[in-house]
């Protein structure tokens, strides 16, 4: 006698594999909802909290904003009438820094002033050094778009307000 085995009917998993994708939707659909939305990348955070700081910014005492965003305190105004062009080489003495403090480059603390063209420069600094005189002393706040951008660089986030104390010494490379 001879016995013949039937294979079992195979299970069709359609319906449960549904079930289960339904589920895990509902659940992330249920997260999203009662935890307040997708949390922003650092990157997009960040930028959202500097344009809140800009915005407080611009409305301090002494704080002008330029037409492209570009923010600047007078510390000291030196007399004189002759202002740097874009195409212009400049010498300055200047401390750069995040808004929490970082000074992420300073030419007092290497002692030393730069020289450099002005059209070599982000953005920010080639508007705000145009409108310094020899002697002047500014202080720039200057936006993302107008330096670093999206990409940051080195110590700089992406998406960082630049705080620049600047002192402009002289131009086309010659201490005044």
């Amino acid at each position: 006698m001879s016995v013949k085995s039937t294979p079992a009917p195979k299970r069709d998993n359609t319906y449960l594999i549904i079930g289960i994708v339904v589920v895990v939707a509902v659940v992330a659909l249920l997260l999203l909802v009662f935890a307040g939305g997708t949390p922003a990348p650092a990157s997009v955070q960040t930028r959202q909290s500097n344009d809140q700081f800009l915005a407080d910014n611009g409305q301090q005492d002494g704080v002008m904003t330029t037409a492209s965003g570009l923010q600047y305190r007078v510390v000291t105004d030196a007399p004189g009438e002759v202002f740097p062009a874009a195409s212009d080489t400049v010498t300055v003495n200047y401390e750069g820094r995040l808004l929490d403090g970082t000074v992420f480059d300073s030419s007092y603390q290497r002692g030393t002033p730069a020289t450099f063209p002005l059209n070599g420069v982000i953005q920010g600094w080639t508007e705000g050094l145009q409108l310094m005189t020899v002697g002047d002393k500014y202080t720039f706040w200057i936006p993302a778009d107008l330096g670093y951008g999206e990409q940051g660089q080195g110590p700089i986030p992406a998406n960082s307000v630049l705080v620049f104390d600047v002192e402009l010494l002289g131009i086309n490379g010659d201490p005044q």
